[in-house]
This record gives C-alpha cells, sequence and structure tokens, in this order.
C-alpha cells in the first residue's frame, strides 16, 4: 500500500475541487485510513463528501467499493444476496457488500447510508464493534459466519436534515462507533469556476449570488437553497450562453410563484 502523500499531490483532472477539500481533511483522514477506523462524512448536499471518499482512496490505491443507498432497489438484495438457480440448483448468491469485507484493506463507501433500512443499520453493528462478523442466514453452514477482512474500512457520507425524503434516523450505537469529518461548501468555489473557463468576473458574481441564496435558505426568505454542485451548473449554463436569471431558475429547485419572486429579487439586488 503506498504512503499517503503531501496535499500538494493529491489531485485529480476528472473533479477540481478535489484538492480544495481534501487539504483541510487530510490530517484525520490520513490517521483514519493508516488505523483503518470507520469515519463519517457529513455535510449539505453537493458539497463534495462523495467525491472526497472515492478519489482520495482511489488515488491512493486502496481497492475501493462504493454502495449508493440512494440508488440501490433492493438493498438487502444487493448487499448480502440471494437464492437464485443454478444448473437446476438453488443457490445462494452472495452479493457485492460481502465480497467487499472479505477483501483485505478495501475501503467501503456506504453513500447516504441514512437511505438504507434499519437492518443494513444493524447489521453494520456487529462489523464495526470487536466481533468484526456478520452471519449470513441463507449461506451453506460452514460460510455462514462472514469475517471482516484485516484492514477493511467503512466511510459512510449522510445529508442530514428534515428536507430529505426517503431517509432513515442513525443508530446511536452506530455513530458511537464512528469518526466525523464535517464538510461545508468549499471556499474555493470561485476558483473552481474559473477552472471551468469562467471569467473572473462572471466567477465572482455567481459565487456571490450563491452566498445570498444559501443565506436566504438560512434566515428561512426561500425554500431552497444551493449546492457547489449547483453552482457549477449554472456556470456551464452561463458559458452556453444562458443569462444568469435563466440560469439560477434552470438549477434552484423553486416551483411556486411566491418562491420564484424572492429568488429572482434576490438576483436583481446582486446583479
Amino acid at each position: 500500500m503506498c504512503a499517503i502523500p503531501a496535499p500538494a499531490f493529491v489531485n485529480d483532472h476528472r473533479d477540481p475541487p478535489l484538492q480544495l477539500v481534501v487539504d483541510d481533511h487530510l490530517r484525520l483522514l490520513k490517521r483514519c485510513l493508516k488505523r483503518k477506523d470507520d469515519l463519517m462524512i457529513v455535510g449539505p448536499r453537493g458539497c463534495g463528501k462523495t467525491t472526497l471518499a472515492t478519489r482520495i482512496t482511489e488515488e491512493l490505491g486502496y481497492p475501493t467499493v462504493v454502495f449508493h443507498f440512494g440508488a440501490i432497489l433492493d438493498v438487502e438484495l444487493a448487499l448480502f444476496g440471494g437464492m437464485a438457480l443454478r444448473n437446476g440448483e438453488t443457490l445462494f448468491i452472495r452479493g457485492r457488500f460481502l465480497d467487499a469485507i472479505c477483501t483485505p484493506n478495501c475501503v467501503i463507501i456506504l453513500d447516504e447510508l441514512n437511505r438504507a433500512p434499519t437492518s443494513v443499520q444493524s447489521c453494520m453493528l456487529s462489523l464495526m464493534d470487536f466481533q468484526h462478523r456478520i452471519v449470513v442466514d441463507q449461506e451453506a453452514p460452514e460460510r455462514r459466519i462472514v469475517e471482516r477482512a484485516p484492514g477493511v474500512m467503512f466511510i459512510a457520507t449522510i445529508n442530514l436534515g428534515a428536507e430529505y425524503v426517503g431517509t432513515e434516523p442513525l443508530d446511536a450505537a452506530l455513530l458511537d462507533r464512528l469518526k466525523f469529518i464535517r464538510l461545508d461548501y468549499s471556499k474555493q468555489e470561485e476558483q473552481l469556476l474559473r477552472s471551468r473557463g469562467l471569467p473572473s468576473r462572471e466567477a465572482r458574481k455567481i459565487v456571490r449570488m450563491g452566498h445570498t441564496i444559501r443565506k436566504a435558505y438560512a434566515d428561512g426568505g426561500i425554500a431552497e437553497t444551493i449546492s457547489t454542485r449547483g453552482l457549477v451548473m449554472v456556470g456551464d449554463l452561463i458559458a452556453d450562453g444562458f443569462s444568469l436569471k435563466q440560469a439560477f431558475e434552470a438549477v434552484v429547485a423553486i416551483f411556486d410563484p411566491d418562491g420564484l419572486a424572492a429568488l429572482n429579487a434576490i438576483l436583481r439586488a446582486k446583479s
């Protein structure tokens, strides 16, 4: 396994914000990766949580498996497996999760863990405590106990807030087994927009609008906010010839007339 490099080396042409996010949190990440301490990254949507988790582990050469709980229809089947017919026999086919926890030094990223059912949280408890194992009832007797391989580490990401539908409360016992990184929107959003070809003046204007929208959302003035990802989408629309008003209206998820009026008032005031 390669050593963790200095922050200046951790970069990725596919995702310019990576370096900006990693610098602030490299020390804790380095410790958790070295000691294989399980970790949770918490922050608003679109601020780089999953990017931070996946890109640094891939960059450093760790085998990495990602489970996006917001995109899995049958979570237990996808993770643990199920019965299937093979050559006339009904056999239990293991899911990717069981294969991953048996892979030494694998980093397992549990994206949007609070969208997983409580049964998944329960199984994570025994994997993260001193037992380091789970029992899979459908397996053959000699394979029912699945041990967590040496060096396996879990990184969970979550969006917290009442506005996220389909989420489950997180078990306090599970949270007690984790270290935490709290991400906020990058302080280098203007640099990110410039890296995508926008002139400095336009980039500053978009970021200023974003900050005002976030403040209005925090104060209860509007019903929606905008993420770093959203600002990038606005910048791309403006680069393609759309006006500032058209770009923000296309990205900020506000649909009622009063909300749109409030958004447009912000845009006019900051233009």
